[in-house]
């Protein structure tokens, strides 16, 4: 009998884990300007998830990623949907920066400016189709010149001018 107990106790136990949220994370390094391009599927409808896709800037840099909900219903059934889809970007301390914004049915955060550290795009929901649920996920990051940069670009445009109006005036 005592033994019945232990084995009831460890089904419980392990059907409770199975329904605490999923984690999963994945590197993104070295993130730049070509689009880094992950997609994940859930093959029942299940547990919430919050994937996390981790990313290093070497240098400051407009970021911009893309989370999609790949929903696929067939005679009035949904096979394929996430419930709760939400795409998140925090520093590596865990603070929230930005919040995507819903934009032709992708969840987008565009061009957010941040400096070279650690951070993290966060992907949650919960698969709630007949089947699980599916969804795609980008994010590309672009470097912004520094301003060092931008001012000897200036200055040589500059002197360039200089010598075209001492060549009009000889």
């Amino acid at each position: 009998m005592k033994s019945l107990n232990t084995g009831a106790i460890g089904v419980l136990g392990a059907a409770l884990f199975a329904m605490s949220a999923t984690v999963h994370a994945v590197s993104l390094n070295p993130l730049g300007t070509t689009p880094r391009v992950s997609t994940q599927t859930f093959t029942a409808p299940g547990p919430s998830f919050s994937d996390h896709y981790d990313f290093t800037l070497a240098v400051d840099s407009l970021v911009s990623g893309s989370a999609t909900n790949l929903k696929l219903a067939l005679a009035g059934s949904s096979y394929l949907d996430l419930s709760g889809f939400d795409l998140k970007l925090f520093d590596s301390l865990g603070n929230l920066l930005t919040t995507a914004t819903l934009v032709d049915g992708s969840y987008q955060i565009t061009d957010y400016a941040l400096d070279a550290a650690d951070y993290y795009f966060e992907v949650s929901g919960a698969p709630s189709g007949l089947s699980g649920g599916s969804y795609s996920f980008s994010a590309v990051a672009t470097p912004v010149p520094e301003p060092t940069s931008l001012t000897l670009l200036a200055l040589g445009l500059a002197a360039v001018g200089v010598m075209r109006l001492r060549q009009m005036e000889s």
